[in-house]
């Protein structure tokens, strides 16, 4: 849950730091817990300035644990777990902000857990919806990223059926289409690396279903250390069409987020 005092601090921390020249880089998106950029910084340096010393790549926050650190250029994320917190803060002035100010990525990441509100959890597709229009009326773009895990949900407006997975869930709920709402929606499907050809399907389908909804939405995929080798997450994501990758790693495994992103940059990416 967002903590209204931690907000000020995420990026006036940044603004104390030297800022530092872009690099040449790649023209794709990346995404990931800023903190983790951080330490990602301090053990790789050349390569976490390669893919996030560049305003096209995002790092998130939700408070002074995961500030924007290293002057980077990256653009900074507001994270959130409810849209209920957002409205809230944007209510209360918390936001917009001299910290936040319009023109801000904010983000609603919606999953099965205890973060989110269950009304939200039932119905993610209003929720994102309600996110969506109330970020940008404040001038705000938006990254949206529902969970697999949200058909889980036995109360669920859209409930699994007999025979469905969680893939065929998502792509039957139309998950993708409704998170287009947003101006970049991360499809996670990371759980899928193991298997290119699961992993391929939910995202052509899911894809497919952004653009159809919005022709101009950035549709990213995602990979975590918690499935698969970085070999076989580079072969899963270069197995689809991508504006960009979410990455999921923990902050003591970069090694393995330093191995993918140099097979990222090697293939070209």
């Amino acid at each position: 849950m967002i903590r209204r005092f931690a907000v000020p601090a995420v990026a006036a921390l940044a603004l104390l730091l030297p800022a530092l020249p872009a690099s040449a880089s790649t023209t794709h998106g990346w995404i990931q817990n800023a903190y983790t950029e951080k330490v990602l910084s301090g053990s790789f340096p050349s390569t976490a300035s390669y893919f996030f010393n560049r305003p096209g790549s995002f790092g998130t926050g939700n408070g002074p644990g995961n500030p924007i650190v290293d002057g980077y250029a990256t653009t900074p994320v507001l994270r959130y777990e409810s849209e209920a917190q957002f409205a809230s803060d944007v209510a209360g002035g918390v936001i917009p902000s001299s910290t936040w100010p319009a023109g801000s990525y904010v983000e609603l990441d919606i999953e099965d857990w205890a973060g989110t509100p269950q009304k939200e959890i039932d119905d993610p597709f209003t929720y994102m919806t309600d996110f969506a229009k109330l970020a940008h009326s404040i001038g705000d773009k938006v990254i949206l990223t529902p969970a697999r895990d949200l058909g889980n949900d036995p109360n669920s407006v859209c409930p699994k059926q007999s025979g469905w997975n969680l893939d065929t869930w998502y792509e039957n709920c139309r998950v993708a289409g409704y998170a287009a709402a947003g101006d970049i929606i991360a499809v996670q499907d990371q759980a899928d690396t193991t298997t290119p050809s699961a992993y391929r399907a939910l995202f052509v389908a899911a894809r497919s279903q952004a653009l159809a909804a919005h022709a101009g939405v950035k549709v990213y995929t995602e990979v975590s250390d918690n499935y698969g080798t970085a070999a076989q997450a580079y072969t899963a994501a270069t197995g689809v069409t991508f504006d960009g990758v979410f990455l999921n790693v923990a902050n003591s495994d970069v090694s393995w987020e330093n191995s993918l992103l140099n097979k990222f940059k090697s293939g070209g990416y």
